[in-house]
C-alpha cells in the first residue's frame, strides 16, 4: 500500500516537476537567447556523466566556440556546418519544458524523467539550424543526430524524437533525424581534411571556374592522383601547388566539387567524385 501511495505521488504523468535551478536556467537561457548575447548550449558537458568524448572548437563559420557532447555530435555538426546556405547552429538547443510536457500528455507517453529523483528532465534538440533558401530568406530546421535508429520500431527514443518533432511543428520548423547513412566517418574525415584551408575571402566564381577546370581534368584521367591532378590545374591557372590545393579544399566545403561521402579524399590516391550534387538540407532524409 505504501508504495502505491508512493508511486501516485510521484506520478510522471501527473504533473510537470522539475527543479527551480533548472526552471531559473531556462528561463535564463531564454532570456539570454533574446538579448541576442553569444551562444552557450544549454547542457553543459561538466553537468553530464556520460563517458563519451566532448568536443570544444573554434567555428570558423560561427566564429565562436562549439561545445558538443558526443562523437557522434561532432560527425553531425561537421556535416551540417558546411551545408550550402547554413549561416547559424544553436547546439543542445532547450526547449520549453512545459510545452514539451503538454505534447508529452498529449500523445500519452512520460516526459522525460529521472526516476530516482523524482523531476523532469529540460529536453533539448541536438542542433537547431539556421540557413537561407533559394530566395535568401532565413529558414531554421531541427535536427537529431542517432546513429541506428529504426523509425518503425517502438522505443523510449522515437517517443522522445516525437515530442521534439511535434514541438518544432508547433513553430513551424521543419525536423530531421541523422543517423549514419547520412553522416559517414568518411565524409567528416575529408571535411576535416578541407576546413584546415578553409578561406573565406575566396569568391563563388573563383571557386567555380576553379571546379570547372578540375572536372573536366578528371573526366580525362580519373585515376591520376589528387596532387598529380592539382598540380596539372596549378598549370592552368599559373598557380601553386598549395594555392591550388587550398581552392581545391574550399570548392570541396563551399559543394562546388561533390566528392563521394564513403571515401575519404587522400592527396595520393584518385578523386573519387559522386554522380548526383549534395541533397539541399530539406531533401535529408528523416523519420520519426
Amino acid at each position: 500500500m505504501t508504495k502505491m501511495t508512493k508511486h501516485k505521488q510521484f506520478d510522471p504523468k501527473a504533473k510537470l516537476l522539475i527543479t527551480e535551478a533548472d526552471a531559473e536556467r531556462y528561463a535564463n537561457w531564454a532570456e539570454a537567447r533574446n538579448r541576442n548575447e553569444t551562444y552557450e548550449p544549454f547542457i553543459r558537458a561538466c553537468s553530464t556523466h556520460s563517458l563519451g568524448r566532448k568536443h570544444y572548437f573554434f567555428c570558423p563559420v560561427l566564429k565562436r566556440t562549439v561545445k558538443l557532447l558526443s562523437d557522434g555530435e561532432l560527425l553531425a555538426y561537421k556535416h551540417l556546418i558546411w551545408q550550402p546556405g547554413v549561416i547559424n547552429i544553436e547546439e543542445q538547443y532547450a526547449l520549453n519544458p512545459s510545452r514539451t510536457f503538454e505534447i508529452a500528455t498529449e500523445k500519452g507517453v512520460v516526459h522525460p524523467y529521472s526516476y530516482k529523483q523524482h523531476i523532469h528532465h529540460v529536453m533539448t534538440s541536438d542542433f537547431r539550424v539556421t540557413s537561407l533558401n533559394h530566395e535568401g530568406v532565413p529558414v531554421k530546421h531541427t535536427y537529431a543526430y542517432k546513429p541506428n535508429f529504426d523509425p518503425n520500431k517502438p522505443s523510449r527514443t522515437r517517443q522522445k524524437l516525437e515530442i521534439e518533432r511535434c514541438y518544432s511543428a508547433a513553430e513551424n520548423i521543419g525536423y530531421r533525424v541523422l543517423t549514419s547513412e547520412n553522416v559517414t566517418k568518411a565524409w567528416y574525415m575529408t571535411l576535416r581534411f578541407c576546413e584546415m584551408h578553409y578561406d573565406e575571402s575566396l569568391s563563388p566564381q573563383d571557386l567555380e571556374e576553379f571546379s570547372q577546370v578540375l572536372t573536366r581534368a578528371h573526366i580525362n584521367q580519373p585515376w591520376q592522383p589528387l596532387r598529380q591532378l592539382l598540380t596539372r590545374i596549378a598549370a592552368v591557372f599559373s598557380y601553386s601547388l598549395r594555392k591550388s590545393e587550398r581552392h581545391f579544399k574550399n570548392a570541396v566545403l563551399k559543394r562546388f566539387i561533390c566528392p563521394d561521402h564513403n571515401t575519404p579524399i587522400q592527396l595520393n590516391k584518385p578523386l573519387l567524385l559522386k554522380n548526383q550534387p549534395l541533397l539541399e538540407l530539406e531533401e535529408l532524409p528523416y523519420a520519426v
